[in-house]
């Protein structure tokens, strides 16, 4: 997206978000900057602004942006989305590759939106009545594979995309039951449950624990006996979903998380699966910092061990941008530690923080990059060596 193109539509964002009574009158006068890369410009802000616990702004947004892709979809015929819908899962059956399936959505993405899931929904609605079983099943196993594909797609409106997830993991479960299906149906509740824990539409902290009954769901068929590597793929999932909740005791829910990745290590060992091993093990070095049971100046010893065993196999080379986003978390926690030397704990911080901006760029990782300017900013702030008004 032009650099320019951006900036113009931060700026729209800004005047919006200051005079928000006056919100018709700046879209009437700025409708030539409401397209999809302002939806996407937008959404971005969106959830910037969450992450830092702004939630009126960001909720103002996200409202924004729903009414826009409202005006959006009126402008498109159902049919058109039909007509979108067949032609992703015809492709998907004759066996399409990832880039191929991606360079459909970017060829449609006025479509991948709020408008998407409801039509989604009425065609299967329609559709699978009409079906043998097998037939529906068959069906099943592209919806799904579209499904996975449009959660992860990094374009169009995040929001969107996860609805269109959403949606067709919810039509799945009708068709692949617990009874008749339990692997396919644990496999459906995970992904349900990575969906809602992501998911920007809707009520943060019941998105979070419908994420929680998902993963639990799952568990009743992924077995540590039966399914050991789901199980410890579910139990990481489950953590992930318990460090962010907000319902809840924060310090059980801490307990809880880590208790997860504990059991998902015991399956996500180095040697078998040194890459789920070293993103727990990040998991696990997040779960000990933010920890509030036990005594603290040790939870920071045990973080700091989880993310060093993490870059064991988080290369730089191998894994860049999780090895810059465990080097920034790293220097996060030296930066707060009590034990070792104050002044020698800052300056690994600063060593930390350094690293992580070789690969968190300001034009590939923006929201990144100032995240770890930030933090490299108040250590400087912070420092003990050195000059300080250099530091400063």
């Amino acid at each position: 997206m032009d650099e320019k193109r951006v900036q113009t539509y931060l700026n729209l964002i800004n005047q919006l978000l200051t005079y928000p009574n006056q919100k018709e009158e700046i879209l009437r006068q700025n409708k030539e900057l409401l397209d999809n890369g302002f939806l996407q410009t937008a959404t971005y802000f969106a959830q910037m602004l969450q992450e830092k616990g702004k939630e009126q702004p960001a909720g103002f947004l996200y409202n924004l942006i729903h009414q826009l892709f409202v005006v959006n979809v009126t402008q498109n015929k159902q049919e058109d989305y039909i007509d979108f819908l067949l032609k992703i899962l015809p492709a998907i059956r004759n066996g399409a590759t990832q880039e191929q399936i991606y360079l459909l959505f970017h060829q449609n993405l006025d479509k991948l939106n709020l408008q998407s899931a409801q039509t989604l929904r009425i065609w299967a609605n329609k559709t699978f009545p009409t079906l043998k079983p097998e037939q529906q099943q068959g069906i099943g196993y592209d919806i799904y594979k579209y499904n996975v594909l449009i959660q992860k797609f990094p374009l169009g409106n995040r929001a969107g995309n996860l609805e269109i997830a959403i949606t067709g993991y919810e039509i799945l479960l009708s068709i692949f039951t617990q009874k008749d299906f339990p692997e396919n149906w644990a496999r459906i509740q995970n992904s349900l449950g990575a969906a809602y824990r992501e998911r920007i539409k809707g009520n943060k902290v019941d998105n979070l624990e419908i994420a929680i009954t998902s993963y639990e769901r799952a568990l009743i068929i992924y077995t540590q006996k039966d399914f050991p590597v789901d199980w410890a793929d579910t139990q990481n999932n489950l953590g992930n979903a318990y460090i962010s909740r907000i319902k809840g005791d924060k310090a059980d829910n801490l307990e809880t998380a880590i208790a997860c990745y504990e059991r998902a290590l015991i399956i996500h060992t180095q040697q078998d699966f040194p890459a789920y091993w070293a993103t727990t093990q990040h998991n696990l070095g997040n779960a000990y910092s933010d920890r509030i049971k036990g005594d603290k100046a040790d939870n920071l010893e045990t973080a700091i061990s989880s993310f060093e065993r993490a870059l064991i196999i988080r290369t730089q080379q191998d894994f860049p941008y999780n090895w810059a986003t465990t080097q920034n978390n790293l220097g996060n926690v030296y930066s707060a530690r009590i034990k070792g030397d104050k002044a020698n704990n800052l300056e690994t911080a600063i060593a930390c923080y350094k690293r992580a901006l070789i690969i968190h760029t300001q034009q590939d990782f923006p929201y990144d990059w100032a995240t770890t300017q930030n933090n490299l900013g108040n250590v400087y702030s912070a420092r003990i060596k050195g000059n300080k008004a250099d530091n400063l």
